[in-house]
C-alpha cells in the first residue's frame, strides 16, 4: 500500500478477513483500488463493496467495430 492506490492480482489463497478489512479502510479513507480477477480469489474484496463474480465473462453488448481505430 502507499497513499494513493495498489493493484491487487488476487492469489490462490485468496484474502484473510484481516486483509479485506484493511483493503476496506484503504478505499474507505480516499485510497483506489484495481482489483484483477480471474473467477475466484478476490470474489471476497468484491463482497465488501456488493459485488459478485460469477464466473460469466463480461461483454460489451454496445460495441461497434467501426468505431475500434486508431485516429491521431
Amino acid at each position: 500500500f502507499d497513499e494513493d492506490g495498489f493493484i491487487t492480482i488476487a492469489t490462490e489463497d485468496g484474502y484473510s478477513p484481516s486483509e479485506i478489512d484493511a483493503i476496506v479502510e484503504f478505499v474507505d479513507s480516499g485510497g483506489t483500488v484495481i482489483v484483477l480477477e480471474d473467477f475466484g480469489y478476490a470474489g471476497s474484496i468484491g463482497e465488501a463493496y456488493g459485488v459478485r463474480y460469477t464466473g460469466y465473462q463480461l461483454y460489451d453488448t454496445n460495441y461497434v467495430p467501426e468505431l475500434d481505430r486508431d485516429y491521431v
